[in-house]
């Protein structure tokens, strides 16, 4: 595939970009990432992961004490600190961008109904489903190389649930499998079934993607960090599934019905939700702390389950678009992560 970049002017960050400051390097940080969702838009997320480790040559679990993500971002996190056979994680994020690549094979099934998406969901659960667990085997939450965090929803308590590794160590209950936290953070609502848990002690569970609480998980990591290393500040990193940079051309009255709701509410989730947890920590946190990659969408199609190679290859340029733009950022990045003690 070629990922060569079309003419065109790079456009800035939405805000006006500038690297931020380095926080004083002499420090201990409890080292964050924290990846949104998106859906198919997870292949940038993972493009700019893999430069991270191209540049630090050290793999993601080495570098950050905590992977937070939700949804596409939670199937990353967890990929990022499977253990794999000889201590080390099992993958790293170029691999993760192939399967990506192929999720039309391996994720995104699509059901032969002509009704999905309206009377069913609109992609095979049962295939997703078997693929998680091929792919993470019976490997449980406490043994992850390095802590992470998965947001989801209990539909049927209606509350909002986190996995961690953490709480996996302390409590048994929390120390679900691999596959059950992946299947739990990405069942979005109309694209797959609600991830149906039998639990003995509890009774049935069912669980819809993280996005309906947290797409964007950073402040549920910073409150987990604070949490598990109270005297360690902070430095976190997170990382987007883009904006789309073509405007809402729907007509945008008062008028719209559930049907008109239905196709714009998701939307709505990913990208109002992201922001206003973006505006919190730059007020909490501040700049040398806290960094966010998040761009344009200036090629790709904003759906989340676009995967046509005709939207796969716009993934691509507009990821390499992004490395461009953040190449100073990253940079920055790198220089404090690299001094993890």
């Amino acid at each position: 595939m070629n990922h060569s970049p079309k003419s065109g002017n790079l456009r800035p960050n939405l805000r006006q970009f500038d690297v931020a400051p380095l926080p004083p390097l002499d420090e201990d940080y409890f080292c964050v990432l924290s990846l949104d969702g998106g859906g198919i838009r997870g292949l940038i997320t993972a493009r700019v992961i893999a430069e991270i480790e191209d540049r630090t040559g050290k793999f993601i679990s080495e570098l950050f004490d905590l992977v937070a993500g939700t949804s596409t971002g939670g199937l990353l996190a967890l990929a990022l600190t499977a253990p794999g056979s000889i201590g080390e994680p099992a993958a790293r994020a170029a691999q993760f961008v192939e399967i990506f690549e192929n999720a039309d094979k391996n994720i995104f099934v699509r059901r032969s109904s002509t009704s999905f998406g309206i009377m069913h969901e609109r992609y095979h659960s049962e295939s997703y489903e078997r693929y998680l667990r091929e792919y993470f085997g019976a490997t449980l939450l406490s043994e992850a190389v390095s802590d992470v965090l998965i947001t989801s929803y209990d539909l049927l308590a209606r509350d909002v649930v986190i996995w961690s590794r953490y709480d996996a160590r302390v409590n048994d209950a929390a120390n679900v499998p691999f596959w059950m936290a992946a299947r739990s953070t990405t069942a979005a609502p109309t694209y797959f079934d609600p991830a149906r848990i039998v639990d003995g002690n509890e009774g049935d569970r069912s669980f819809i993607d993280g996005v309906m609480a947290a797409n964007n998980p950073s402040m549920c990591a910073y409150a987990h960090s604070i949490k598990v290393s109270p005297t360690r500040k902070p430095f976190l990193v997170s990382i987007g599934t883009g904006i789309s940079d073509h405007p809402n051309k729907r007509k945008t009255d008062l008028n719209w019905g559930a049907a008109h709701w239905a196709k714009e509410i998701l939307h709505v989730l990913i990208e109002g939700s992201s922001e206003v947890v973006d505006w919190q920590l730059r007020e909490i946190i501040g700049r040398s702390r806290y960094r966010r990659i998040q761009g344009h969408l200036e090629y790709a199609n904003e759906a989340i389950d676009d995967t046509t190679n005709r939207n796969l290859e716009a993934l691509h340029v507009d990821a390499e678009n992004w490395v461009r733009i953040y190449d100073r950022e990253l940079d920055s990045i790198c220089e404090v992560l690299s001094l993890r003690r």
